[in-house]
């Protein structure tokens, strides 16, 4: 596969939780991932920040660039509701891989 594009990275998206991409203003679009947090810090502790992901762009095109930057940057953990589990995207695969639970309490 080439170059990655941000239809690609919609459906890849698409694939931890429903994703919605909305004009809210003109030059205002965001997107949306339901029932998906950013995990913040290592492991699953109750020392660990979740935070909803939302892009934000001038255009569609942006906007999911922006979605995806902080689902993937460096080593992101993503908890997925829809899948019931941690995933962290790998760029040599392009898919997201399960983190195993052993691994995040080790952490």
């Amino acid at each position: 596969m080439g170059v990655f594009t941000w239809d690609d990275r919609m459906i890849a998206m698409q694939a931890l939780g429903d994703v919605s991409l909305a004009m809210e203003a003109k030059f205002d679009w965001r997107v949306r991932h339901h029932g998906v947090l950013l995990l913040s810090g290592m492991g699953e502790s109750e020392h660990t920040s979740m935070l909803i992901p939302e892009g934000q762009g001038t255009n569609p095109y942006d906007c999911v660039d922006d979605h995806w930057r902080q689902l993937t940057e460096g080593f992101q953990m993503v908890r997925s509701q829809k899948l019931n589990g941690v995933f962290a995207w790998s760029t040599a695969m392009k898919d997201w891989f399960l983190i195993p639970t052993e691994q995040l309490q080790a952490a």
